[in-house]
């Protein structure tokens, strides 16, 4: 009787052994990234016209995964920060860019980066800023990007390229009309 007995204790342990890791890994949902996008359409006088808020993706398929894994690697930084959005058409409608980034002009070049340590967004990553757009447009197509750049390296030596970040095609396009201000923030945090 001993020996099957202690067989059974045997069995019992190897499963509950077997079992920790399986049911660990069930309870584990990964690392998210959540970006909350909030957009403000403004009028020229400054009435809002209209106000939009949602949640993104990472852009895998664009390379966000190969970036950020450079970067925990150390063998990528990142470099400026753009946001682009689209019109239906696929077409770039506005451009909202760090200050310096070559290729743009100066207007598009209100991007702000801040990482607040109070309040609700405390603790992670907003990028912020605004622009005047040129035309009607019906948009439907939202991206942060950041620059390839090597790392370590000279601050000026990123690629012409960028890496897709976050995106969203939007289910219900956002009317924007010539001359609206476009007020943006894309809030960064990790889960």
């Amino acid at each position: 009787m001993r020996t099957v007995s202690g067989l059974k204790l045997f069995v019992v342990a190897a499963l509950m052994l077997l079992a920790a890791p399986l049911a660990y890994a069930q309870s584990s949902d990964g690392i998210t990234v959540h970006g909350h996008w909030t957009i403000d359409v403004r009028n020229a006088d400054g009435s809002l016209a209209a106000h939009y808020e949602f949640e993104n993706a990472l852009a895998n398929g664009l390379g966000a995964s190969t970036f950020l894994n450079g970067v925990l690697a150390r063998t990528k930084r990142v470099g400026r920060w753009q946001i682009l959005l689209s019109d239906s058409n696929g077409q770039p409608l506005l451009w909202v860019v760090e200050p310096g980034t070559p290729g743009f002009a100066a207007e598009s070049q209100t991007l702000a980066l801040s990482t607040p340590t109070a309040g609700p967004n405390a603790g992670k990553l907003m990028l912020s800023g605004h622009a005047t757009a040129p035309r009607d447009a019906q948009v439907n197509f939202v991206q942060s990007q950041t620059d390839d750049c090597p790392a370590p390296g000279d601050p000026t030596a990123c690629n012409s390229s960028a890496f897709a970040f976050s995106q969203r095609i939007l289910a219900s396009p956002l009317s924007i009309a010539a001359g609206q201000i476009v007020q943006l923030s894309v809030v960064f945090s990790f889960s």
